[in-house]
């Protein structure tokens, strides 16, 4: 298994933003990738933002490869 991170800081109405627009858009999209095995989204306080570090999760490095074709 291979697993991705992405991570941001953002505001708490961004980082609300983020995770819908991930959930509703971005996920379903990824979904469809083959070996694609799902995703978390975590979230901090930083101060007065919000981190925000999303772990992908695929099946091997070929399906990560997918992503681009």
């Amino acid at each position: 298994m291979i697993a991705r991170s992405w991570t941001a800081c953002a505001t708490r109405e961004g980082a609300d933003g983020y995770v819908g627009y991930f959930r509703e858009t971005l996920a379903p999209v990824l979904a469809r990738i083959p070996g694609y095995l799902g995703a978390e989204i975590l979230e901090g306080p930083r101060g007065d933002l919000v981190e925000l570090v999303v772990m992908t999760r695929w099946s091997s490095l070929e399906a990560v490869r997918g992503i681009c074709r």
